[in-house]
């Protein structure tokens, strides 16, 4: 009798394989998901997630929190517009303060920006952009502290660039960075032609920060007393905090078609690291306690979840990565890098993946990723295939992930009403079954179902869209790989297939 674990969760009787090789072959897991976080919105359009920043400690219990973004958010009732901002503890991830715009306003936080504390109450404030205005949110309260009628295409912290000690803010809109007083709004600078993208780095003091746009001719670093340094290239530049260790700040900056990157000194833009690019970029931090502060690239189009890749600062080689669980999730939305997260203390990258499945429907998600301890795996539970077209009913991933000693619940969702299954597979392979190839095309009156996985066992659940796999606490299942799918027989010879899904477990 096999009494392995692996077998009390797929059959006793009928699990084939020995659970030592089938979990050797599996890759090294390098990244540690320490928080996850949702959106709320009633509709299913996804957006939380879409932009995220580090504000600083706004309730000064010594944690810097952060702020996230949900545009396309809507609220239960119709007393308010759409989109939020969230305010989230760095402590732990409780919501601190939430920001939702009045009537008639649309898209409140499509970007965001930290510029420090406006408002001189020694609380950092958070700058939203709407889609026709740029509102100023203090971190005390969440409440509206000004609003500059103006639709921007970025934000930026800009520092302070009349040097009246108030952080000034600043934004690209028709081509042209235009610098304003954080005080009474008054125009400062505007800065460049045609240009496409822009970053705030720090400058040689506390309070002051350059300005790194990119126009055609290339990236152009600015600060108040004029052009500090040009280069040629790139198609889009973001802040990577400090890493070469001078008092400047240092830029990434995307090539052209996004495939690299190159880490620019913030000192006269040389380029001192090139990594592998993508849509989002940031740095700042040291993921991996060498000394060297670290670089993480978000990749939402990469096929098909999007995914987040971490690269070491000192060489350049990849510390960690992350896929999202779904086709389409966009994981690595947005990126951005905190230096030490709640009770772990732990370096964390903060990961946006605006169209995570929450349970009951695409809303966005946040992700805390630190890089893993010796012996620290996360499990995976990732859709794959099609359902038969008859009922086009698909494996939605839980909220958490599988992990030994716990029961992981998954749903089947139809995207209109949940369906119910008669019997769950649960099989170790998705390539055969019997000596047959997988997958395996079965012929029905209904349609054409596909059997994506080995039938090893048949689990029964009470025809409900909520079904949950019981893992045993033993160490030898963390990195093993369990293949799941649907099964529903609706009268002989009718049978219906969802998609299926492989499941990794973690510890």
């Amino acid at each position: 009798m096999n009494t392995s674990p692996l077998a009390s969760i797929v059959g006793a009787s009928t699990f084939p394989l020995v659970l030592t090789a089938l979990a050797a072959a599996l890759p090294s897991q390098h990244a540690r998901q320490l928080l996850r976080t949702f959106g709320d919105g009633i509709f299913g359009g996804g957006g939380y997630g879409r932009a995220v920043v580090v504000v600083g400690d706004v309730d000064g219990d010594g944690w810097r929190d952060v702020a996230v973004a949900d545009p396309f958010h809507f609220p239960v009732t119709g007393s308010v517009g759409g989109g939020k901002v969230s305010l989230l503890s760095g402590l732990d991830g409780a919501i601190l303060h939430t920001y939702v715009p009045v009537l008639g306003v649309d898209g409140a936080g499509r970007l965001l920006a930290a510029p420090g504390d406006v408002d001189g109450d020694l609380v950092p404030d958070v700058l939203v952009a709407t889609q026709s205005a740029v509102h100023l949110v203090s971190g005390a309260d969440a409440s509206l502290l000004n609003a500059f009628p103006v639709a921007v295409d970025a934000l930026v912290a800009a520092g302070d660039w009349n040097f009246d000690q108030v952080p000034d803010l600043a934004w690209l809109v028709g081509g042209v960075v235009e610098v304003v007083s954080g005080s009474n709004g008054a125009p400062i600078a505007s800065l460049g032609s045609a240009v496409t993208s822009v970053a705030a780095i720090a400058g040689p003091s506390v309070w002051t920060r350059y300005l790194v746009v990119r126009e055609p001719g290339g990236l152009t670093a600015h600060q108040p007393s004029g052009m500090v340094w040009t280069v040629g290239g790139y198609e889009r530049v973001d802040d990577a905090g400090w890493l070469d260790g001078d008092s400047i700040g240092d830029v990434i900056a995307t090539a052209s078609g996004g495939a690299t990157a190159d880490v620019l000194s913030g000192f006269d833009g040389s380029v001192l690291l090139t990594v592998p690019g993508g849509e989002s970029a940031c740095g700042g931090v040291d993921l991996d306690g060498d000394g060297f502060a670290d670089v993480a690239v978000g990749q939402p189009a990469a096929a098909p979840q999007g995914r987040v890749r971490a690269y070491s600062g000192a060489d350049g080689s990849l510390l960690f990565e992350r896929a999202g669980q779904e086709a389409g999730e966009d994981m690595g939305r947005a990126v951005a890098m905190h230096p030490a997260f709640g009770p772990t203390t732990r370096p964390v990258v903060l990961v946006g993946a605006s169209n995570t499945y929450n349970g009951s429907q695409t809303a966005g998600s946040l992700t805390m990723l630190a890089q893993a301890a010796a012996g620290e795996r996360d499990g995976s539970f990732r859709p794959f295939g099609n359902s038969c077209n008859f009922t086009s009913t698909h494996i939605r991933p839980g909220i958490g992930l599988p992990h030994i000693g716990t029961a992981y619940s998954f749903r089947f969702d139809n995207l209109t009403t949940p369906t119910g299954f008669e019997f769950l597979i649960l099989g170790t392979s998705d390539t055969d079954y019997a000596g047959m190839s997988l997958p395996l095309q079965l012929q029905t009156i209904a349609s054409s179902c596909t059997l994506y996985v080995s039938a090893d066992h048949l689990q029964f659940p009470s025809m409900s869209s909520f079904q949950s796999i019981n893992i045993p606490l033993h160490a030898s299942l963390v990195g093993a790989r369990i293949y799941v799918q649907g099964l529903n027989a609706l009268g002989f010879p009718v049978l219906e297939t969802s998609d299926a899904a492989e499941m990794t477990i973690g510890n």
